[in-house]
């Protein structure tokens, strides 16, 4: 299965799109401009449809970061959920905390790729010597440029990181956000997936 922090919910449709009061005789209906725009919106916000428009997407140099320094008992939802408080959510597009799967503990450092470099040097400022707390004291995070940059080539550095982890990786799947509709997409486990997906959006 996917997982998926606790709370963190899929949306196949703009959220902001609203079903229509019930028409009345004063109720003017909508032009069929209007219905045609609506449905390519709708049709636009499907999974493989998002992930293709992602996987487009020009590389920004420093928009890609490595977060250093997370209490090795942190889990990747708990992480997330601070993320999210802080009002990254949208703009986080990709996240990931890789764990030793023998010692069951994250490895210390997580990946993030921001939206814009905008958003990145928020993100960075935001977060740079935060401190989270452990049983072992409190620790300051760090922030350093990731080796990789771009959501595509870390995208599909991950995909091959999940195929050779195995049933194992399945457990701590990467989390994927759109920014411009809001939706969350299952990670893929394998490329075989992510074509599929592409063939069909």
């Amino acid at each position: 299965g996917v997982s998926i922090p606790p709370g963190h919910r899929f949306h196949y449709v703009d959220p902001d799109v609203k079903e229509s009061p019930p028409s009345s005789a004063t109720t003017a209906s909508p032009c069929p401009s209007e219905v045609s725009m609506l449905s390519e919106e709708v049709v636009a916000a499907t999974p493989g449809q998002v992930l293709a428009r992602m996987l487009a997407q020009p590389t920004r140099k420093g928009t890609s970061l490595i977060v250093q320094n997370i209490p090795k008992t942190w889990t990747q939802a708990e992480l997330y959920a601070v993320w999210v408080e802080m009002g990254f959510d949208r703009d986080l597009n990709l996240f990931h905390l890789p764990i030793d799967y023998r010692k069951r503990r994250n490895l210390g450092f997580c990946l993030v790729h921001l939206s814009s470099d905008e958003i990145a040097e928020h993100f960075h400022s935001a977060v740079e010597g935060k401190v989270l707390n452990c049983k072992k004291g409190p620790k300051s995070l760090h922030i350093v440029p990731a080796r990789t940059q771009g959501f595509a080539e870390n995208f599909w550095s991950l995909v091959g990181s999940i195929e050779r982890g195995g049933e194992a990786a399945m457990a701590n799947l990467p989390v994927v956000v759109d920014s411009e509709t809001g939706m969350s997409i299952p990670f893929p486990v394998s490329r075989d997936e992510v074509t599929e997906r592409l063939a069909i959006a």
